[in-house]
């Protein structure tokens, strides 16, 4: 998210105190557990802060929201808006690997 201090406070409160993301399983609108694309069940919904910081400019004035089929098109999406390194970054990202990640920035 982009903005001031005060409204990216409120937005990573949000994500990661205020929502439940391992209450609501995916469902669809039968109200029916969505399978996970191998068949099983669906993968459980979790959300993480990969990257916390300020930049010089804003890189998405009018943003919406993005849909695409695979990851090669949303990095060229993200590459076209000069900030593939985020997407990377958030590719790279694996739940259980931040300590590791913190340790790795300390050390550059």
């Amino acid at each position: 998210v982009e903005g001031g201090p005060k409204p990216t406070r409120k937005y990573v409160h949000l994500m990661l105190d205020r929502c439940k993301w391992d209450e609501d399983p995916l469902t669809d609108s039968n109200g029916n557990p969505v399978p996970g694309t191998d068949g099983g069940p669906a993968p459980l919904n979790w959300c993480s802060l990969v990257w916390q910081g300020a930049v010089a400019e804003r890189m998405f004035i009018g943003f919406k929201l993005q849909k695409f089929d695979n990851a090669a098109k949303a990095r060229s999406f993200m590459s076209d808006k000069g900030v593939v390194h985020y997407f990377d970054m958030a590719e790279k990202f694996r739940q259980g690997d931040a300590t590791q990640m913190l340790s790795d920035d300390e050390g550059e």
